[in-house]
């Protein structure tokens, strides 16, 4: 396919108003992705009872998700570096979350004697597990595309935010289900949940059909769109070389094609910097958030209240979505080159007050307060620490494309889930927040020697001394 060139003529590309359009939509899509995930969890009484399943298979809804995740992230990169690859992955995910959002609903729509056979048979439990598939299926789609979301969409100095407010959305869905499923099932029936979200699941895939307007251009290169002489080759009147679409300069001004899968791959693979960063902040994170998950669990095979780890784990997530916000603000105003410093801070402050909280949860469970204390402020340095990450791994690893850096971080991230919650059975509350606190201290010794460099921002200012070069030449 023929495309058209790209002159490096233009400095950094204007924001769009369009751009808030795609965030409102992409967020409300990973927001809806996290509710439906989380749906059966929060009511597992009633979904027991609804489709006469045990805890195993309720367990089960759930644990597709980083399953799935696992299996579809390379899949999801890979269709990330195609042609109007952002646009391509986003509807496709918002489709399979409207369509899991369906599917796992009909086993409710048959009425009568008959639809309570029905779900409570076969069909109606096959039928959820398909619905919760495809919903997972959206999973690497709603985290693994928000750095690509940002770098095409945002200008340099927005995009941290832009990320976490991708990332606290989908919190913020597993959060809010966790609240308002127990209390719509005060007045109604499971039926209602699920029709509430199917139609609230159809708004970003139908927004997507109207109207998905195409990137105003890459915002990683400040470049705007002219002619169209051959790729690669130089004006008579400058050094600034001629790029393709989907094409960039690297800092050593070198065209590098964005669309390649496998090099992409393989760089980001073979950047230390980069594999020991996702390594860290992905075991640490995955570990933290399935202790949380799996702590209401544990508390109740420990004899205290189940509702304490709730609670414990609504106010962390809760935490994180302000303090994501907030740290990706103060980031992007203040300390936009200091991202490792920053990953130092949260980890050493994530360790110091889950300390507090596994301590006063194993041998001073009365002081509630304390715990709610120690889970509040662990929890506002966590909400930054998924958005810095990306970002930070998508500067390590340029030119790559950023949903390559950010599906390593996201798997290891979901990996990191998976074995805590499948150890989690056989381990004790003490165990537990053990193996938390040594993911933690893990991850901070890989951070420290992560070499600090921020290609992406050298491209662009080495592409703007081009610039200015050329403006030069042209007066003389």
């Amino acid at each position: 396919r023929d495309q058209q060139a790209v002159h490096v003529d233009a400095p950094a590309m204007r924001s769009h108003a369009a751009r808030w359009y795609v965030l409102f939509v992409f967020s409300l899509f990973a927001c809806l992705q996290g509710a439906l995930w989380m749906t059966f969890s929060c009511v597992p009484k009633s979904t027991e009872q609804t489709y006469r399943v045990g805890k195993s298979q309720v367990d089960l809804l759930l644990n597709w998700g980083p399953i799935i995740y696992v299996v579809l992230v390379p899949i999801t990169t890979w269709l990330l570096t195609k042609h109007k690859g952002f646009n391509r992955t986003a509807t496709l995910g918002y489709f399979f979350t409207f369509a899991g959002s369906i599917v796992r609903a009909i086993p409710s729509v048959v009425p009568g004697v008959k639809g309570t056979a029905f779900r409570q048979g076969k069909g109606g439990l096959v039928l959820l597990h398909v619905g919760q598939i495809l919903n997972a299926a959206g999973g690497p789609i709603a985290l693994g595309a928000a750095t690509r979301m940002s770098a095409e969409w945002f200008p340099e100095g927005q995009r941290t935010r832009a990320t976490a407010v991708v990332f606290v959305s989908n919190a913020l869905g597993v959060a809010v289900t966790f609240i308002l499923g127990p209390y719509i099932m005060r007045w109604t029936s499971l039926a209602v949940l699920l029709y509430m979200l199917a139609g609230l699941s159809a708004i970003p895939f139908v927004c997507s059909l109207v109207y998905f307007p195409p990137p105003p251009g890459d915002m990683r290169k400040p470049f705007r769109r002219e002619g169209a002489q051959e790729c690669g080759k130089r004006s008579a009147h400058s050094t600034v070389p001629l790029l393709r679409d989907q094409q960039v300069l690297d800092e050593n001004n070198t065209i590098v094609d964005r669309a390649a899968f496998l090099p992409g791959v393989t760089a980001v693979l073979t950047n230390y910097s980069a594999v020991v960063l996702c390594l860290g902040a992905g075991i640490m994170g995955g570990v933290v958030n399935a202790y949380l998950g799996v702590l209401p669990a544990a508390l109740n095979d420990a004899g205290e209240s189940e509702l304490q780890g709730d609670r414990l784990n609504s106010i962390n997530i809760f935490a994180g979505i302000v303090g994501g916000i907030l740290l990706a603000d103060l980031i992007d105003r203040f300390l936009q080159h200091r991202l490792k410093d920053m990953l130092i801070v949260i980890f050493v402050t994530s360790f110091v007050f889950l300390f507090g909280l596994v301590y006063t949860v194993y041998l001073r469970p009365d002081l509630y307060w304390l715990q709610d204390l120690f889970s509040l402020v662990a929890g506002l340095f966590q909400g930054a620490r998924d958005p810095l990450t990306a970002e930070f791994a998508a500067e390590l690893t340029y030119p790559a494309d950023e949903g390559t850096s950010a599906g390593l971080y996201t798997l290891v991230f979901n990996l990191g889930s998976l074995i805590l919650i499948f150890v989690a059975p056989y381990s004790s509350v003490v165990w537990l927040g053990v193996a938390t606190l040594g993911s933690i201290l893990v991850a901070l010794l890989l951070v420290v020697t992560v070499r600090e460099v921020y290609k992406r921002h050298n491209a662009v200012l080495h592409h703007e001394k081009l610039i200015q070069t050329k403006d030069k030449d042209k007066k003389t």
